[in-house]
């Protein structure tokens, strides 16, 4: 992977998207991408999923995709949003162990991130030791300048440790929700949420410009209260990634654009 990286990186590539799902990539890994990821200027989505990822790798990966935009004092903070964070629009990491430590990390990163639409954190063990990090991704959500779908299904254990992961969101967390402002209803769909997947109502507002450009991800929520089709739904296209495409000339069946 490192190897690979590295190439794409000496090149320049314009590669646009990168797929390693199920390649056990571990932490390691995980820092090879994070190192060479500024040097993909058009790099824009990344798929990591089921890579035996822990904390370590996914705070690698959140502080390069946010660079000094994690670190930065509030009064620097339009100057490092412009200049520091990497212009990705989708992240996969489900089916990994990021845990509390890691997914905190991506909390902060959402909250500010200028550019980001869709993240998986599915499958990471977020919520088996307390509510806290799960619950502070999804406030991270509601005041992010540009998320639109946050992915934290199977992130909870039930009442049999054995049996691991269960399907719905623990009702401590949705209750939680709903008592500060009601965010289940007002902020996101409701049963997408009920089953982990936290899809903004309405498109947000960007605090500032970003360099890419506020576009609409293309994953909107169905109005009213019928049934929703969650893994339908995840399967949309981003409007914004085949934008880039098409801005630089290129095919969606273009070779040059994926690797994986």
């Amino acid at each position: 992977v490192q190897a690979l990286l590295e190439a794409l990186a000496a090149a320049s590539s314009i590669v646009v998207h990168i797929a390693l799902k199920g390649n056990l990539i571990g932490d390691d890994g995980a820092a090879a991408v994070a190192s060479n990821m500024p040097a993909l200027g058009l790099l824009s989505s990344i798929t990591l999923a089921d890579n035996n990822i822990t904390e370590t790798g996914a705070v690698a990966l959140a502080e390069a995709i946010g660079g000094s935009l994690l670190h930065a004092m509030p009064e620097a903070m339009d100057e490092a949003m412009a200049l520091a964070a990497l212009p990705m629009l989708s992240v996969d990491l489900a089916k990994n162990r990021v845990r509390e430590v890691g997914a905190m990390r991506w909390a902060e990163l959402i909250a500010l991130h200028p550019h980001l639409q869709f993240l998986s954190l599915a499958e990471n063990e977020i919520a088996y030791q307390s509510d806290q990090t799960f619950l502070a991704l999804v406030y991270a959500a509601s005041s992010s300048p540009m998320l639109s779908v946050l992915d934290l299904r199977k992130n909870a254990r039930g009442k049999d440790l054995m049996k691991g992961p269960v399907d719905d969101v623990p009702a401590s967390i949705l209750e939680a929700l709903k008592h500060d402002a009601n965010l289940v209803e007002t902020e996101f769909e409701e049963q997408a949420s009920q089953q982990g997947v936290f899809i903004r109502q309405s498109a947000p507002a960007p605090r500032r410009a970003p360099r890419v450009g506020p576009v609409s991800s293309g994953r909107h929520a169905p109005s009213g209260k019928e049934n929703v089709d969650v893994d339908a739904l995840l399967a949309e296209p981003l409007d914004k990634s085949e934008q880039s495409i098409e801005d630089f000339g290129l095919g969606a069946d273009d070779d040059r654009l994926s690797v994986g």
